[in-house]
This record gives structure tokens, sequence and C-alpha cells, in this order.
């Protein structure tokens, strides 16, 4: 399930927020930091909470809710080009509890792309 609602910030002037993504105009080498945060903690009873980064379409990386905690951080190198898109997702691999989780929107979650 890709997760939406996200807001730009003034100052990311080169980035706009198209379809629950970041749609870069330029090309560059970028630090990306993703902070995921729940409305309560996380119960591994309900199988594995996962959050992957994507760029267009290919998964660059996936992070596990660790049992007990409500936040997932997520940090990486990212390289775009013109045109792709930065987006994150969240999937929980047992099925019979999907949605089994809430992201508390606001300050506490956020994806944030920095020029290297």
């Amino acid at each position: 399930m890709k997760l939406t609602g996200w807001t730009a910030r003034s100052s990311y002037v080169f980035t706009k927020i198209v379809g629950n993504e970041l749609v870069f105009e330029r090309a560059g080498e970028y630090s990306a930091t993703c902070r995921i945060t729940l409305t309560s903690v996380w119960n591994s009873t309900y199988g594995t909470l996962q959050v992957m980064l994507m760029r267009n379409d290919t998964q660059l990386t996936v992070q596990n809710f660790v049992n007990g905690t409500s936040a997932l951080d997520i940090a990486l190198p990212v390289d775009v080009l013109p045109g792709d898109r930065v987006w994150a997702r969240m999937t929980n691999t047992h099925a019979s509890y999907l949605p089994s989780a809430t992201v508390l929107g606001g300050a506490g979650t956020y994806l944030i792309m920095d020029a290297r």
C-alpha cells in the first residue's frame, strides 16, 4: 500500500509531490531520510510490518518494524534523474491482518531527500 497524504516543504523547490510521490526536476545525488510513525506500538503477532522505499517502481530497500516499537527510520543514498519518482509503501506479510497498522500523520512521518 502506497503511503499517502504527503505535504511538500517550501524550501524544496526542485521537488514536487505528484500522486503521493516525490518527483525530481533535476538529476542529483541525494540522502534519503524516511521516518514512519504508527499510532500505537507494533505487535508482531499480526505479521511482519514492512516499509519499502521505492525509486520509480524499483524497491531500494525494505525495513521491518521491530516488535514493541512505533517508529521506523530509513536512511540511504539515492541517485535520481529528472522525472524520477521516490515514494514509500508499507505492507504486512500476514494478509489476514491487512490493514493492521495506522500511520501517524504530521511531523512524525516524513520522507526527505537532501542533496549530498
